[in-house]
């Protein structure tokens, strides 16, 4: 519980407390949240890696700009480097999920990446491992806590040393720690005990997958569970498998919980005119929280129920799942083709017909690159793949244009 809260009124006068976020009970706390959640997506997950990724020195012994700076697009380029041996793996997109955490070190102050990472199935066999010397490994090894931590490469991150820790409870903490490491500057840590091991400035960076929240899939599935059986718990305190303490989700989350609570309480009483065994309970852990009981005895307002809506967002996850797809089926025919010339292969097996139907498309897009060129610095290639399109008269895109009339039927 927060040591300072900070209360206020709101327009019509009614009292308000919040956390103050910067006391110790606050940063433990939020930490806590971030670990439980952590655990409860591994429960959901066919794998789960913890790992520390670091940056070399040049050639000259000079430590790069991204070993100064935080440059998350190195984090983005790995993870889009893993989603495509995953796809080529399995043949799925959307299954993979993490929380990212840099760190900017308070010895040397040099900038690493600290990142859990889950899919629905195993991954980290994919690419190629070695050790500190380059020796091939069949996979990664775990570097235990407390020990020296073993160096090693992984063929999708080319920066550095990737460092390998066990997804556990204890792993997870260690990683999420740096999650929150911008609380403990000289600021927001004027007045506690730990202000003389204060950072001088924020020096970290957070970031995590968002569709679904982090802890969402296991929280749907217990609520899934629930409601299959016709039962509540009897206090919002989640148990979640290889993790000490309990969970009591915040924030969104929360709402989530109260609202489907509710709506298997309806069902309940729909069917058999009667609450749910350990209703009463469940409401009387809450009679202190006015918000939360208000939730659970008059059900969710209108905009709440929207924007909990489970199968509006399962469509909206396909529809992302589908964008994706075809952006990387693009991005393999324009490995070859695409762009706004026909490669020999495609022309090889043209009519006469499409010969004349191509060049005459290849004029007009000549035309509209020259009416551009005043605004646009580069070649017409450039020009065109800038676009974002592909050729339409090259073959990959034609069977793709097929397939679509086909499945427009």
């Amino acid at each position: 519980m927060c040591s300072d809260p900070i209360t206020t009124r709101d327009t019509d006068g009614k009292l308000l407390t919040f956390a103050c976020r910067v006391c110790n009970e606050c940063i433990s706390a939020r930490k806590n949240d971030w670990v439980v959640r952590a655990m409860a997506e591994k429960a959901t997950s066919g794998e789960t890696i913890a790992l520390e990724l670091t940056y070399r020195n040049d050639g000259e012994g000079v430590a790069p700009d991204a070993a100064k700076a935080f440059k998350y697009n190195d984090v983005a380029a790995f993870l889009k480097r893993l989603r495509q041996e995953y796809y080529r793996t399995y043949d799925a997109r959307g299954e993979i999920r993490f929380i990212c955490a840099g760190e900017r070190g308070s010895q040397k102050g040099r900038v690493h990446w600290h990142m859990v990472i889950f899919a629905d199935r195993p991954f980290s066999h994919l690419a190629k491992w070695s050790d500190f010397a380059f020796k091939p490994l069949k996979g990664p090894e775990f570097s235990e806590l407390g020990r020296k931590a073993k160096m090693l490469h992984w063929s999708i991150w080319d920066h550095g040393h990737v460092v390998v820790k066990r997804p556990d409870q204890g792993g997870m903490q260690y990683v999420l720690k740096y999650a929150l490491k911008d609380q403990f500057n000289v600021v927001k840590s004027k007045g506690t005990m730990r202000e003389s091991k204060s950072e001088n400035h924020g020096a970290s960076k957070f970031n995590m997958s968002k569709q679904p929240p982090i802890g969402f899939r296991f929280l749907e599935r217990l609520c899934d569970r629930w409601q299959e059986k016709g039962v509540v718990p009897p206090a919002l305190n989640i148990k979640v498998p290889e993790y000490s303490g309990f969970w009591y989700p915040k924030g969104k989350l929360r709402e989530y919980l109260l609202t489907r609570l509710w709506a298997i309480n309806e069902e309940r009483k729909e069917r058999y005119g009667r609450d749910c065994p350990q209703w009463s309970t469940l409401l009387a852990s809450l009679e202190s929280v006015e918000k939360d009981w208000e939730a659970l005895v008059y059900g969710p307002e209108e905009e709440e129920a929207e924007a909990f809506n489970v199968e509006l967002w399962r469509r909206e996850l396909a529809t992302q799942q589908d964008a994706r797809a075809k952006h990387y089926r693009q991005s393999e025919i324009r490995r070859n083709c695409g762009g706004v010339r026909v490669c020999r292969l495609c022309w090889r097996g043209k009519s006469p017909d499409a010969r004349k139907r191509f060049q005459g498309w290849y004029a007009q897009q000549v035309q509209e690159y020259i009416t551009d060129e005043q605004s646009f610095d580069g070649t017409l290639d450039q020009w065109f793949r800038q676009k974002g399109v592909l050729n339409p008269h090259c073959i990959p895109a034609e069977i793709e244009q097929i397939a679509a009339r086909e499945s427009a039927r």
